[in-house]
């Protein structure tokens, strides 16, 4: 909360220091355009400065309270009356400070008094009509640059919630998907206790591998792509105890991986699934595994297997790897994934293709 608080306030600071120096140089302009000789024309900045000053009070009466007490809160007619009402009051009290700074005789003289009068009078209307004019701009930058900071802060706090909220979903699928993950490979290795004990004390040492990943490495939100292999090769390797030798698995890795990085236990859920409906205890089987990585750091992940699919009273077929797995492509490679299920007779085939970083 500490860091926050000082960030806030560094961009307090930040924000009126550069109102400060905007408006100081929109002062020292007239000090640019006019003699040399102070005395001559002090009356001229006094004049130059006066609708800066009524500017000031408008663009700020907006910024800081009209704008937040009836625009944003929708009462839009009351913020057009009080903006109409404060422009009027500045351009009379404006026009009160000219009578005692400016003397519009002195602009030209006429012989006829009449005339003269009529040139004084339009005078003193185009200046109040610039006036107005100015001021209602005035008030429509003031708007424009509250509306567009609310914006931005609201933007970036959306973006906040959005990427907690992202955080919390993920970090929810995935201790979904580890328990579930657990009591599979927990399901396997019981199958081996009794018939083959050496090989379940071997699947649980293999087991111990998997889990320390699971513990460490896949609370990144990414892992080196070679780790995430090891990860599958020692998968892979705990799942053949249990199968007989007739079941053919291949496994084709590549061994240059381009230091790309990956979501951590993406493609365990595909293996997994493999494994689940492409083996038969009684019919010819096999699992082929493919990964390869493009030059643009594509990842091109496949699995075909033989196709025996699970009754329902198996709950191991339940498919929650899968729809871990979709959930968590659309929340990390939006727009940058593409996941293809497909059936053909007997023979199941899954493709990702992810760009990866």
């Amino acid at each position: 909360m500490q860091p926050l608080a000082i960030s806030q306030k560094n961009k307090q600071r930040a924000q009126i220091t550069t109102h400060v120096l905007l408006w100081g140089i929109l002062f020292c302009i007239p000090l640019f355009l006019t003699t040399n000789n102070f005395q001559e024309d002090f009356s001229r900045y006094i004049r130059a400065w006066i609708p800066l000053f009524f500017a000031i009070i408008v663009f700020y009466t907006n910024y800081t309270f009209l704008i937040r007490h009836y625009l944003f809160r929708r009462k839009v007619a009351v913020f057009l009356l009080a903006n109409a009402l404060l422009i009027i009051v500045c351009l009379l009290l404006m026009n009160e400070l000219y009578k005692l700074t400016y003397d519009f005789r002195s602009v030209v003289e006429f012989s006829n008094r009449r005339r003269r009068t009529m040139i004084i009078r339009q005078g003193r209307n185009f200046l109040f009509f610039l006036n107005g004019l100015s001021l209602l701009l005035v008030a429509g930058v003031s708007v424009a640059i509250k509306v567009t900071t609310r914006w931005y802060q609201e933007e970036n706090l959306r973006k906040e919630m959005a990427k907690e909220h992202l955080q919390s979903e993920l970090s929810l699928l995935k201790h979904q998907l580890n328990p579930h993950f657990f009591f599979n490979t927990l399901n396997n290795i019981y199958s081996l206790v009794e018939l083959r004990p050496n090989d379940a004390q071997e699947a649980i040492h293999r087991l111990g591998k998997l889990m320390r990943y699971l513990l460490y490495e896949s609370e990144s939100e990414e892992v080196p792509l070679g780790k995430e292999i090891t990860f599958l090769r020692h998968y892979i390797d705990l799942m053949r105890l249990r199968l007989p030798s007739s079941v053919e698995i291949g496994v084709d890795f590549p061994a240059d991986t381009q230091e790309c990085r990956v979501a951590p236990l993406l493609f365990v859920s595909l293996v997994e699934n493999a494994f689940k409906h492409g083996v038969s205890a009684t019919q010819p089987s096999f699992i082929r595994i493919h990964l390869q990585v493009r030059a643009d750091k594509t990842l091109d992940f496949s699995t075909q297997n033989s196709f025996y699919p699970k009754n329902t009273e198996d709950k191991s077929g339940s498919g929650i790897g899968l729809s871990n797995l979709r959930k968590r492509l659309e929340l990390l490679y939006p727009e940058r994934h593409q996941l293809t299920l497909l059936q053909e007779d007997t023979v199941y085939k899954v493709q990702l293709i992810i760009k990866a970083a």
